[in-house]
């Protein structure tokens, strides 16, 4: 019998498990601006994938501060848009996971972690709206 009771919790473990969502495409938004700010996410992990650096940069505000590299090094857009293909070449392929939202007025973050070459690392998206556009405006680890 207790081997009986032990399956089942372990069954129902696992059920639970498999439905809870992981990554940022199985992210639930709970308000139009979250769907809005998943989007600029998913435009950044597509892009960056790609290879597409303007892909990257299209969905940062003009004067985002954007975090780089091990010494943690912080460029504006101008200057980061020389060295995202260096950055693109080192970490061809990321990851973005299952963010946490947290909106405030037409301010946001987004906490999440970030993974490439089998390391993942947490990081921020900081988020402002602008001309009824999510936009990055900082970018931290």
């Amino acid at each position: 019998m207790k081997q009986i009771k032990i399956f089942v919790l372990l069954v129902l473990f696992l059920l639970a498990a498999v439905g809870c969502a992981t990554s940022l495409k199985e992210y639930q938004a709970k308000s139009p601006d979250e769907e809005a700010i998943k989007g600029a996410l998913l435009r950044w992990e597509t892009s960056w994938n790609k290879g597409d650096p303007a892909g990257v940069l299209s969905v940062m505000s003009e004067d985002a501060q954007i975090m780089y590299g091990s010494d943690k090094a912080v460029a504006s857009k101008q200057d980061y848009a020389g060295i995202i293909p260096e950055r693109m070449k080192a970490n061809p392929t990321v990851t973005v996971g299952l963010p946490k939202i947290k909106l405030a007025g037409d301010k946001a973050v987004a906490a999440t972690s970030l993974s490439t070459r089998g390391r993942s690392m947490p990081v921020t998206f900081e988020f402002a709206k602008m001309n009824g556009q999510w936009l990055v405006t900082k970018f931290t680890y």
